[in-house]
C-alpha cells in the first residue's frame, strides 16, 4: 500500500494531513513504463527493427540540443555548458546524420505533425546548426502545412536577429524559461534575467510573427514566498502568453549534484510548496486561464484548452500536448523515442553519441519493448493523468484495490458505476499518487522520483 493504515483525514487541516500522508516520491508519468525501467538490453538493432515497423501515420519529432551558456542550479535536464562553436557545430552535424539514418530505416518520407526542439538551450549555439537540422528534417520528412514547430528558449539569448532567424526556420511556438521574476530568487538559482529582458524577448518574437508564446514558471525554489510568486505571475500575465506551465521544482541531487548549490538557502517545505502553487494557480485562473492537467494553464481559445474540453488531451515527455501522434522520434544525445511498441533512448554522453552516429550506427543505449500489459496500463495511466477519470479493467482494479483503498477512503478519488475511477476536486493534485497504484513497476521503498507536490 502507498500509505499506512489509519482512520481517514481529521476534520481540521485536511491539507496538512494529505501532505504528511501522500507527499511521496512518485513518477511524473510522461511515459509508462517510466525511464528508470528502460534496460540496456534494448539496443540499436532492436530500435532499428521497431523503426522499420512504424506505420505510415503521422509522427512527431523531438530534437535535443544540450548546450547552455551557463549552469542553472535547479536544472534537471541533460545538458552541458559549452562555448566551443566548432564542437557544437559537430554535434549538429551528427544530429543531421541521425535524422537521415532514421529516415532511411523508415524507407519513406514519414508525415510529421509536430517538431519540438528541447535542451539544454536550443537558442544557444551556432546558427548553422539549427538551420542544418531544420533543413535535414525537411529533406527527410513531410511536414504538414500546419505543423507546429516549437522551441524552448532562454530569454537571455533572444535578440532581434535570433528572433528573425527562428521565424525563417519556421518556428511558430516558443516556450520561454522564466522560472521566477524575483531578483533574490534568480540569484539563488543562478538564473538572472530581469523582467525587461524577458519582455524584450517576447516583443522581438512577436515582431517577427511568432505569437504563440508559452511561459515556464517554477514553484518550490529557494526564497520563494506567496508574495513573490504572486508578483511573478502578475508580471508573466502582463506579457499575454497563450500558455503558462507552473512546474514544481524537482530536487533530485542524487541525480544532479549541482542542485545541492540550492541548499545554501532553505528549500520550501511541502506545505509551503503547496501554498506557493495554490497562490500562483489562483492568480492565473483569476485572469481566465484554464488549468490543463496538473501544471499547465491555457487561454480559453488555445488549442490545449480545446483538446482538454474535447477529451483529446495527451501527455508525452514535453508534458501536456495536443499532439495525437502514436510515434515520437527523438534525435540527439539522451533523446527518447516513444513508439506504440517500444521506447528507445540515445546515449546521454555527447561524445559517445557523436562517435556512434559517425560510425553509421544508431546511438540507442537503452530502451524497452512494450508488452500487451504495458500498453493496457499505459493507456489507463495516461487517461487518468489527462482526464482525471478512467475505465479500469476488473483484473487491474482487483490488483490495485489494496493501494487504492486509503485514497478512496480519504476522498481523493471515487468509483462510478463500479468501473470508472474518477479523481475528486480535492484529489486532483494527487493524481500521480493514484496513477502509481496502477504502475506494475513502482516500488515505494526504492522510488527516487520527484515528490508528489
Amino acid at each position: 500500500m502507498l500509505a499506512p493504515e489509519r482512520r481517514g483525514p481529521p476534520a481540521v487541516d485536511k491539507t496538512s494531513y494529505l501532505l504528511s500522508t501522500y507527499d511521496i516520491p512518485v513518477p511524473r508519468y510522461t511515459s509508462y513504463p517510466t525511464a528508470p525501467h528502460f534496460t540496456p538490453h534494448f539496443g540499436p538493432g532492436d530500435f532499428a527493427r521497431e523503426i522499420a515497423a512504424i506505420p505510415a501515420d503521422e509522427a512527431s519529432l523531438y530534437v535535443h540540443l544540450p548546450f547552455c551558456q551557463s549552469l542553472c542550479w535547479y536544472c534537471g535536464c541533460s545538458m552541458k555548458v559549452a562555448r566551443d562553436i566548432d564542437a557544437m557545430a559537430a554535434y549538429g552535424d551528427a544530429v543531421c546524420h541521425e535524422i537521415a539514418m532514421v529516415s532511411g530505416l523508415l524507407g519513406r518520407r514519414q508525415k510529421v505533425s509536430t517538431v519540438h526542439f528541447g535542451g539544454g538551450t536550443p537558442t544557444w549555439g551556432p546558427r548553422k546548426s539549427r538551420a542544418g537540422i531544420m533543413r535535414a528534417i525537411r529533406e527527410s520528412f513531410d511536414l504538414n502545412a500546419d505543423a507546429e514547430i516549437a522551441l524552448e528558449a532562454d530569454p537571455r539569448t533572444i535578440t532581434d536577429e535570433l528572433a528573425s532567424e527562428l521565424a525563417d526556420l519556421g518556428i511558430n511556438r516558443v516556450s520561454l524559461g522564466v522560472q521566477d521574476f524575483d531578483a533574490d530568487v534568480q540569484k539563488a538559482i543562478n538564473r538572472v534575467q530581469p523582467f525587461h529582458m524577458v519582455e524584450r524577448a517576447v516583443t522581438a518574437l512577436r515582431r517577427v510573427g511568432i505569437d504563440r508564446i508559452n511561459l515556464d514558471l517554477m514553484c518550490g525554489l529557494p526564497l520563494q514566498t506567496t508574495e513573490t510568486i504572486e508578483k511573478t505571475v502578475d508580471l508573466a500575465l502582463q506579457l499575454a502568453p497563450q500558455r503558462i506551465a507552473l512546474f514544481g521544482y524537482a530536487h533530485v541531487p542524487w541525480m544532479k549534484k549541482h542542485q545541492r548549490l540550492l541548499e545554501r538557502h532553505p528549500l520550501p517545505s511541502a506545505a509551503e510548496r503547496y501554498g506557493l502553487f495554490a497562490a500562483a494557480q489562483a492568480r492565473i485562473q483569476a485572469r481566465g486561464f484554464i488549468q490543463i492537467g496538473i501544471d499547465h494553464f491555457a487561454a480559453p481559445t488555445d488549442d490545449l484548452t480545446k483538446a482538454s474540453v474535447q477529451n483529446a488531451l495527451n501527455r508525452n515527455f514535453q508534458g501536456y500536448t495536443t499532439d495525437s501522434s502514436q510515434v515520437l522520434l527523438g534525435f540527439g544525445a539522451s533523446a527518447i523515442s516513444a513508439l506504440s511498441t517500444a521506447y528507445a533512448q540515445n546515449d546521454a554522453d555527447i561524445e559517445t553519441y557523436k562517435k556512434r552516429i559517425s560510425n553509421g550506427a544508431l546511438a540507442t543505449s537503452r530502451g524497452r519493448l512494450l508488452t500487451v500489459e504495458d500498453l493496457r496500463r499505459r493507456a489507463l495511466i495516461m487517461d487518468l493523468m489527462c482526464r482525471y477519470a478512467v475505465v479500469v479493467p476488473p483484473d487491474i482494479a482487483e490488483g490495485a484495490a489494496a493501494a487504492l483503498e486509503p485514497l478512496l477512503r480519504d476522498g481523493l478519488c471515487h468509483w462510478e458505476n463500479g468501473s470508472v475511477l474518477r479523481m475528486t476536486a480535492d484529489g486532483r493534485p494527487w493524481v500521480r499518487v493514484v496513477a502509481a497504484c496502477f504502475d506494475a513497476y513502482y516500488q515505494p521503498s526504492a522510488a527516487r522520483h520527484a515528490r508528489a507536490v
